[in-house]
């Protein structure tokens, strides 16, 4: 979590911080509220065979985490120097 608020305070542009992390914290908010509903979708596939809810839970964080390393892919930072 510390990570994903690092990386948005950097994308952020000066002036824009309001506007676009009060817009990450109602994502993450929801985001939140929306992993309630993995518990009876987990429910609903175990009752098809013995363990597939979890399966198909992973399955889902898969694509997810997969979706959002090529979204990730054209965003554009500032590039660090060295100094010394």
């Amino acid at each position: 979590m510390s990570s994903q608020w690092a990386l948005d305070t950097d994308l952020v542009g000066k002036g824009e911080g309001a506007k676009y992390l009060g817009l990450v914290n109602l994502v993450v908010a929801g985001g939140g509220a929306l992993a309630r509903l993995i518990g009876p979708v987990i429910d609903f596939f175990n009752s098809y065979s013995p363990n597939l809810g979890y399966s198909v839970m992973f399955l889902f964080c898969f694509i997810c985490f997969v979706v959002g390393s090529l979204l990730l892919i054209k965003v554009k930072g500032q590039r660090l120097t060295k100094v010394g």
